[in-house]
């Protein structure tokens, strides 16, 4: 199961600018689940969903398939897509996972020599998310397009280590929703005091994080391994803010579950 394209080209073709009303429509899914809105008995349905977030049916399923890649829907053999359940423990656990893995693919990458295919395809993911943030906004699908580069950034990394054990590990954790770099959450009331540093708006949390893809990319190139783990392991880390959203705007009523979370508009 690959959550990233195998070739560059292929993910160029994924990179286009999302259309409004899918961007609309994927923002619009989510925060219903999120809200804890959709009975996860029951399979979802395009046509009222439609209706509710005010699109056709085929922004719907586009929102369909990127809830899947981010772990909050599943679908079933006869194809229906359900909402999944999930606990904050075993969210919070994963996020953990997640960094050490990837702290140890940037280490492998480059003990074994990072090659020139993968160095720019790198680039490249730089080069996009540069320009997905130059005017310094998330609006207009900048955070769905965002979240793409994010998600080909971490993939080339981790299949970069070209350890069999590792990658089959990553694909599994990043099923866990909130855990796949796919996902990235933004809430104007959250603070990265954990980074030591106030990022006040969902832009300069994207940004930094993205500023960090540099760093990143600098260290590999010029092959240091330690320095490559530990940025690594401190980017992955971010993920610890999708659960500052979750433990702050979950139901006080249930331990496990979360019914909710508020979401900005973009």
């Amino acid at each position: 199961m690959k959550y990233w394209p195998i070739s560059y080209e292929k993910y160029e073709e994924n990179i286009v600018r999302v259309e409004t009303a899918q961007a609309r429509a994927v923002s619009g899914l989510r925060e219903i689940i999120f809200k804890g809105e959709l009975d996860r008995d029951r399979p979802l349905s395009e046509e009222p969903l439609a209706k509710r977030l005010g699109v056709s049916r085929t922004p719907i399923r586009h929102a369909f398939t990127v809830l899947e890649q981010e772990g909050l829907l599943y679908k079933t053999t006869s194809g229906r897509y359900h909402v999944k359940q999930f606990h904050l423990d075993e969210i919070r656990d994963a996020v953990k996972v997640r960094a050490q893995l990837e702290g140890l693919a940037a280490q492998t990458l480059v003990e074994q020599g990072m090659n020139r295919k993968i160095e720019r395809q790198l680039s490249r993911c730089l080069e996009e998310g540069d320009k997905l943030l130059e005017d310094g906004t998330l609006s207009n699908g900048v955070l769905e397009n965002f979240s793409v580069v994010n998600a080909r950034f971490h993939g080339l990394i981790v299949e970069g280590s070209q350890n069999a054990a590792l990658i089959r590990a990553y694909e599994m954790i990043i099923q866990i929703p909130f855990v796949s770099p796919h996902t990235v959450i933004v809430d104007k009331d959250v603070l990265d005091d954990d980074l030591h540093t106030v990022l006040a708006t969902p832009f300069q949390r994207v940004s930094f994080a993205h500023t960090q893809h540099h760093l990143i990319v600098q260290a590999l190139i010029a092959r240091e391994a330690a320095r490559a783990e530990a940025l690594m392991k401190e980017h992955a880390n971010i993920a610890q803010i999708n659960m500052k959203l979750i433990e702050q705007n979950k139901d006080p009523e249930t331990s496990l579950e979360f019914p909710g979370i508020r979401l900005i508009e973009t």
